[in-house]
């Protein structure tokens, strides 16, 4: 066990292989940071690769806000083969010889359907809970429960590539989107089943693949470069506006805590103490919600 950890403050994305767990990469990138507070931002399943970030120290406090952000996927679908987990690690229990003949018009008109606003049912292996109990457990036990439908949108639903028997897609979704759903929906509605065969995260909120590191890669990397491959905690925030703060507003929020309601404000905004971002806050119709103070000048602090 490591010593002297540091205490690291801000987000590194990792490019997640196939068969990892998000916890494994969890642990390694907190053993290979020796850092002292480390926690994702909702998992991977162990099949899908791609974008997980993983916050250090004072960023834990804003993993919610990346787990309640828009994801983007690429998925690769098999029709005519359904499993109880709706993926291919599940056990095949559905075969069908009754794969239409594909075609772009067929396919576009099925996920048609699936665009915008949907009710979705999540799939039986998942983590979410059924009275205390998570679904996965419960499934692993043969037990089968009512799951309600939830509302999700699907922003973006785009026809990639097909074969005779597998259709690639690409997803852009609201939080609470399962992608192992949407395969099995997409074969119901095309009359011969489906599950999902590849997921791939390209972007979960600001974070895209293009600024995910693979493990090996961070292996190889000193503790300078280690620490300059850490996002900050602003970077999560890089599409909200900014509330620069009056200088009579100062002294009430460092020394009170406190923040008025702002009656021109609405949703979430970094507030800023002149150049220098210190909070993020959220408002609704100008009445303040909540806020997290951030000391965001400091990578590693005592």
């Amino acid at each position: 066990m490591k010593k002297n950890r540091l205490n690291l403050n801000g987000v590194v994305v990792v490019n997640k292989a196939k068969s990892l767990s998000s916890n494994k990469v969890l642990q390694q990138l907190k053993y290979l940071f020796n850092a002292q507070k480390a926690g994702h931002t909702g998992t991977l399943d162990p099949m899908a690769t791609g974008v997980l970030p993983i916050c250090f120290g004072r960023a834990t406090k804003i993993a919610q806000y990346l787990l309640d952000s828009d994801k983007e996927y690429i998925a690769t679908i098999k029709l005519g083969v359904e499993t109880d987990s709706g993926d291919a690690e599940g056990t095949i229990i559905a075969e069908s010889g009754n794969i239409p003949t594909l075609s772009k018009e067929l396919i576009e008109e099925t996920l048609e359907k699936f665009r915008g606003e949907i009710s979705q049912v999540p799939p039986m292996y998942s983590a979410l809970k059924y009275n205390g109990q998570p679904l996965y457990k419960l499934a692993r036990e043969g037990k089968i429960v009512e799951i309600k439908p939830r509302n999700i949108a699907i922003y973006e639903l785009e026809l990639l590539s097909f074969e005779k028997d597998t259709i690639r897609v690409r997803v852009k979704c609201s939080k609470g989107t399962y992608i192992r759903s949407l395969a099995i929906d997409i074969g119901k509605e095309l009359g011969c089943g489906g599950h999902l065969i590849e997921l791939q995260r390209t972007q979960s909120g600001p974070f895209n693949l293009d600024q995910a590191f693979e493990l090996e890669q961070l292996k190889d990397l000193s503790l300078e470069e280690k620490i300059a491959s850490i996002a900050s905690i602003e970077s999560v925030f890089v599409d909200k506006p900014i509330y620069t703060l009056e200088e009579n507003e100062k002294e009430d929020l460092y020394k009170r805590g406190l923040f008025a309601d702002k009656p021109n404000l609405d949703g979430t905004v970094r507030v800023y103490d002149d150049n220098k971002f210190i909070a993020i806050a959220e408002f609704d119709n100008g009445k303040l919600i909540s806020k997290k103070m951030f000391d965001q000048g400091i990578l590693i602090s005592e």
